[in-house]
């Protein structure tokens, strides 16, 4: 859906009945760029505003809401009298581009295993990379920017027929004490997987959750609980995270800034044909990427496709005025891919680089911060009118920076979870320049794919007092066992003992 809606707009301002209309031609053709870049700023206000409403109300009701706006706000765009209404219903529609995808992915890792997470991510890729084909397709037939607007936006309706069908968030429901509707829903995954369950399940679930519940409450009045503030106090943790931001901020305004650069490719095709080429590029990246984790990992192709994309940029830069437009074309295609792969690892990679009991405030973070990043796009890409070979020459030192500063991260190929912020801290803190060149922490390090904890395991308090117990017994020389005369009342006994609740 993201790449329904940019790419609409780009082609919108790409249509000369669109600038003729409203006269957005000579002194106003700045215009354009300032309601594209307003575009771009919706889209970060409206990720901030969705991560609210998906923590109050859930992520079901966001994703329906977010689908109204956004096919209301498209079709509304083909009827505007004006275009004050028509920046209006655009930037109406900026805010739900981000945030339409919220749901479908969150929910999507949420219910599926860590074992087969790598290929929910690459599955959310491949089908943002589908529907921007499907929209290659739809502008072949539909010319005017109205039609288009409409193409573009109509079809969402489809998606309300799955309302009855779409999950809600097992986590929200827990947390909001609605347990039949949990035990429903996993009944529901557990059928359709083959499985049964108990019929006391629901009533064991709710009592561990509200055990859970109670100890998180105590820590979290004890420690403050876990924030965002946690990631960042830390040494090594507060290192991955900056450059974690940094990488995904310049990724993501290359690879966004190639996706609108494809209609300005100098060739004899026609800009629908080229467009199509990028939105191909992006499937054919999509399937490199699942075939090189699985073996490489990802820091390596990471740094190598990231290394060869910004290469590829430069490349075509320099060589564009100088050889024909097929060479030309050859070298955006093969930089848009190869950008594309690294914008695939990267979201799993960032998953994988935070603990368990942040992942989800981290990650997004992470995401919405890198957001500011797109919104100079427009600008760059207006230069091209006098400075042609300006914003490939950009986009390609900004993938080479991003795929340089990825040697900074620890790989995560064997690295499946890790479960607090200690071993997030430690994963990485002592590795060597040699380390960096290896392929993730060792399999013996691990155990059924889950990282082994790091940090030091509390000690149990019963069997803490089986041993206080035995330490006043010894053996004497004929090795009988003589009891030690102790003080329980001494304060040094007092300090040891310890409250045990049995629940």
């Amino acid at each position: 859906m993201c790449g329904w809606e940019v790419c609409d707009l780009m082609e919108q301002f790409r249509t000369p009945s669109y600038k003729f209309l409203w006269d957005l031609v000579c002194s106003k053709r700045w215009i354009p760029v300032i309601l594209l870049t307003a575009f771009n700023i919706s889209s970060l206000l409206g990720q901030c505003i969705c991560l609210i409403i998906a923590k109050k109300l859930g992520k079901r009701v966001l994703f329906f809401g977010i689908l109204f706006i956004q096919s209301a706000g498209g079709m509304a765009t083909a009827f505007s009298p004006n275009f004050i209404c028509f920046a209006v219903f655009r930037c109406l529609v900026g805010l739900t581009i981000p945030s339409a995808l919220i749901a479908p992915t969150s929910l999507a890792h949420e219910l599926s295993g860590w074992n087969i997470h790598g290929r929910v991510s690459l599955l959310c890729s491949a089908a943002r990379s589908i529907g921007m084909t499907m929209l290659a397709g739809i502008v072949f037939f539909v010319g005017d920017w109205s039609n288009l607007a409409l193409a573009s936006s109509m079809p969402f309706l489809v998606f309300f027929m799955y309302y009855w069908v779409f999950p809600e968030s097992p986590k929200w429901l827990l947390t909001t004490g609605r347990y039949e509707e949990t035990g429903r829903l996993l009944r529901n995954i557990a059928t359709t997987n083959g499985r049964g369950l108990s019929p006391d399940y629901v009533v064991s679930l709710k009592r561990r959750f509200r055990v859970e519940l109670a100890l998180q409450e105590d820590k979290q009045r004890d420690t403050g609980g876990h924030t965002l503030c946690d990631l960042l106090s830390t040494c090594n943790m507060r290192r991955k995270i900056i450059l974690l931001i940094f990488i995904s901020s310049l990724s993501s305004t290359a690879c966004l800034g190639l996706t609108y650069y494809s209609v300005l490719v100098p060739s004899n095709i026609s800009i629908q044909l080229s467009f199509a080429l990028c939105a191909g590029a992006e499937l054919v990246g999509v399937v490199l990427a699942a075939m090189t984790i699985q073996c490489a990992g990802r820091r390596c192709p990471a740094f190598l496709f990231g290394a060869l994309s910004g290469t590829m940029c430069l490349l075509h830069a320099f060589f564009s005025p100088y050889v024909g437009w097929r060479l030309s074309l050859v070298l955006y295609t093969v930089a848009k891919c190869f950008s594309h792969i690294f914008n695939c690892i990267l979201p799993l990679w960032t998953r994988e680089q935070l603990p368990v009991v942040t992942r989800e405030k981290g990650y997004y973070f992470i995401d919405t911060i890198s957001l500011v990043g797109p919104i100079s796009v427009p600008f760059i890409i207006h230069q091209a009118e006098e400075y042609p070979s300006l914003p490939m020459n950009i986009f390609g030192c900004l993938l080479l920076l991003s795929s340089i500063l990825s040697i900074g991260l620890p790989d995560t190929k064997h690295l499946k979870n890790l479960q607090t912020l200690y071993d997030a801290e430690i994963f990485g803190k002592y590795w060597k320049w040699k380390d960096y060149f290896t392929g993730g922490p060792k399999k013996a390090d691990h155990k059924n794919g889950i990282l082994k904890s790091m940090e030091k395991k509390p000690q149990s308090p019963i069997l803490g007092l089986l041993r206080k117990r035995d330490s006043f017994h010894i053996a004497n020389a004929e090795g009988e066992i003589e009891v030690l005369d102790c003080n329980f009342d001494s304060p040094t006994f007092a300090e040891s003992a310890v409250k045990v609740t049995v629940l």
